[in-house]
């Protein structure tokens, strides 16, 4: 009945069925290193081979108990995935001496070892194969432990029922995000209602069939012992049928929401003309498709910021708070509602018109800069500048530089700074152009607390000089002190906007190691 603790039903059995409707998702809310920087190699290691021992056992645990509930043929998938992912950063610890170059600060010829960039890179691994388990969790949450035989005839048909019951209930879950929006065809929501009535009708009459025939007898292999209510015919039907029907939901999705992807028709008669709002959105849904199945992301977004503003987008992992970055910043187009920013609809663009609208409009400032290695600082900032394409407009890079205190560095190359100058660099390049709005995606995650705090009085200080409005994601509650605007975002949708009218200085906040 069991084999090595894996509870797998393979042969009858007279147990009571076993529901796991609260079964655990695996947590990623454990301590990382306090450490972010140091000079000595041994240190290093000292901090990296422990932490990635720590998450790889963590994930095996996991596995385990994930094992024993499901079986461990259900979670073969997922065993594939966390064999190559462990396999990758098998080979990173093995060759971490030579591949050490990756998590390396340069400051002129001194050379640090950055713990905060290694701890991202393991991370972003194991973050992905947590999502992965996560999903596999939230799908068979409430799923039933499979009998092949019944004891009566009056408990053959509770199975049955109760499966149908389940098979009805999985299917509602799944209709709390499929796509109605208003820009969808009419035909293409009336293929979706009947598709709901026919996959109904299917299951109703699948159910019937089982409940009207007589069972067929379920013979153990092993004892040739003979059960008269045998439940593998039903099972075996069961499964084809949920399969044929699932297929046929998802495939009428992805029909929709690739339609909505698409850029929408552009009402011309509307002007988006506006002094009140840089960004205002309204009702904005984003989906997003696999080619095989849907997400729904954001879930009726509303968002309205004014021009000069020092925006905190706060949120966990998952929360949808990147992907509201990418459509404000126009990386991505909502899939439904209205997304006015700078006076245009960026709905209605292309892909090329987003670009045009990137270059003369949006500045980025990313995690790891993103500076070209072979330019010096200020060819850099150049080539930051030089996307805007009226050059009237562009700000004076040596002024910039002074303000930021790296004139003096402008001829050197990127490897001859430290990752704070460096993010200040990119601060620069991003400002460069003149922007109406300057977007950054976790800018000081990989910095530590005393170059964070620097980097964030440039942050406030463009700010004001400027007027350019600012747009930051973290997960750093803290930064939030110091913006004007904070917009707490979770499960795809904002829960919280609060106006800060005093907003603290960064040395007014209770960093950790004050």
């Amino acid at each position: 009945m069991t084999n090595n603790n894996n509870q797998v039903i393979k042969t009858a059995t007279n147990e009571k069925t076993k529901i796991i409707p609260n079964f655990p998702f695996v947590e990623d809310n454990w301590q990382r290193p306090e450490t972010k920087i140091v000079s000595v190699h041994q240190q290093f290691l000292e901090i990296a081979n422990p932490y990635l021992n720590f998450v790889s056992q963590h994930i095996i645990n996991n596995l385990k108990q994930l094992e024993a509930a499901f079986g461990i043929k259900s979670i073969g998938k997922i065993n594939a995935q966390v064999n190559k992912t462990f396999n990758e950063l098998r080979v990173l610890r093995n060759q971490i001496n030579n591949r050490r170059h990756l998590f390396t600060d340069g400051n002129g010829h001194e050379k640090k070892y950055s713990v905060i960039n290694f701890i991202n890179y393991v991370d972003r691994k194991i973050l992905s194969v947590i999502e992965i388990i996560n999903d596999f969790i939230e799908k068979h949450r409430g799923s039933k432990k499979r009998f092949m035989y019944a004891t009566s005839l009056d408990e053959y048909h509770k199975i049955i029922n109760s499966e149908i019951n389940s098979l009805f209930s999985y299917f509602e879950s799944l209709e709390e995000n499929k796509a109605t929006d208003d820009a969808i065809p009419q035909k293409l929501l009336l293929a979706t209602k009947k598709n709901d009535q026919k996959r109904k009708q299917k299951i109703l009459e699948f159910k019937a069939n089982f409940l009207n025939l007589a069972p067929k007898p379920y013979v153990n292999k092993q004892t040739k012992q003979i059960y008269p209510y045998g439940l593998h015919k039903f099972y075996k039907n069961y499964d084809k049928l949920k399969f044929k029907v699932e297929r046929a939901f998802w495939e009428n999705e992805v029909v929709k929401v690739d339609l909505l992807n698409k850029p929408h028709q552009a009402n011309l008669k509307q002007n988006y003309k506006s002094t009140d709002f840089v960004i205002d959105l309204q009702n904005v849904v984003k989906y997003y498709s696999n080619g095989v199945t849907t997400n729904k992301v954001l879930k009726g977004v509303n968002l309205q910021i004014p021009p000069g503003e020092f925006v905190v987008i706060l949120g966990p992992s998952g929360s949808g708070k990147t992907t509201l970055l990418n459509i404000i910043s126009g990386m991505d187009r909502a899939s439904s509602g209205k997304t006015i920013v700078a006076d245009e609809d960026l709905l209605t663009f292309s892909d090329t018109k987003l670009t045009n609208f990137r270059r003369k409009n949006v500045g980025y400032i990313f995690q790891q800069y993103g500076l070209l290695p072979n330019l010096t600082v200020k060819e850099n900032i150049e080539i930051g500048a030089h996307l805007q394409p009226n050059a009237a407009l562009r700000l004076n890079i040596d002024e910039l530089l002074k303000d930021i205190g790296m004139y003096e560095h402008r001829n050197r190359l990127p490897a001859e700074l430290s990752g704070g100058q460096q993010q200040r660099v990119s601060i620069v390049r991003a400002i460069s152009k003149n922007p109406k709005i300057i977007f950054g995606d976790e800018p000081t995650g990989a910095l530590d607390e005393k170059m964070t705090q620097i980097v964030l009085e440039q942050f406030v200080e463009i700010n004001k000089k400027y007027k350019s409005t600012l747009v930051i994601v973290t997960h750093n509650p803290l930064i939030a002190e110091i913006a004007t605007f904070v917009v707490k975002v979770s499960d795809g949708t904002i829960k919280l906007i609060v106006k800060n009218s005093r907003p603290k200085k960064v040395s007014e906040v209770k960093w950790g190691g004050d």
